[in-house]
């Protein structure tokens, strides 16, 4: 079983974001339009939550999304993962979906090292799973290119190309 402990503090934090990540470069990877943002980072949002019960014999994914009782506690380690996803982004010159995308990737790659050398194949596997399934929920949470929410398509190419070089990178 792999815990929390297995990493360094960046380390943990590339394992435990990535999924987020991954649901946020999906989500500039299509254009959504503001409601349909919304609904993309909300399907994210379900998806990240849901893992504990999907994933409940699993270690490594219970210690990414247990919840913390104190709310102080909580609120204060949301707003440091956020500062350093930010600064991550920054120090990476991320200004466009292009280049998150990019970075997901690296990223992507550099957890499945991590988690090929420290965690057991059945929990890597898990987090593959759950990883490609942020992305996919969010792609399939709002329609692209509609106009009044008629017409355009459940997932667009950009998204489901980018879905594609993840579970690649994932699958490796």
């Amino acid at each position: 079983m792999t815990a929390k402990t297995s990493f360094n503090e960046e380390e943990w934090f590339l394992v435990s974001s990535l999924p987020s990540m991954i649901g946020a470069a999906v989500a500039t990877a299509g254009k959504s339009g503001l409601i349909g943002t919304m609904k993309e980072m909300m399907a994210s949002a379900r998806a990240m939550m849901e893992a504990g019960e999907t994933y409940a014999d699993n270690e490594l994914i219970q210690a990414i999304v247990a919840k913390m009782d104190n709310k102080d506690d909580a609120k204060a380690q949301a707003e440091k993962y956020q500062q350093m996803a930010m600064e991550k982004m920054e120090a990476a010159g991320v200004k466009t979906p292009e280049q998150l995308a990019q970075l997901v990737l690296d990223d992507c790659q550099t957890v499945m090292d991590l988690l090929n050398d420290r965690a057991t194949a059945a929990e890597t596997a898990d987090y593959q799973a759950w990883a490609l399934s942020v992305g996919t929920k969010v792609a399939e949470a709002a329609k692209e290119g509609g106009f009044l929410g008629f017409g355009g398509e459940q997932v667009s190419e950009g998204e489901e190309a980018l879905l594609q070089r993840i579970a690649a990178t994932l699958n490796q």
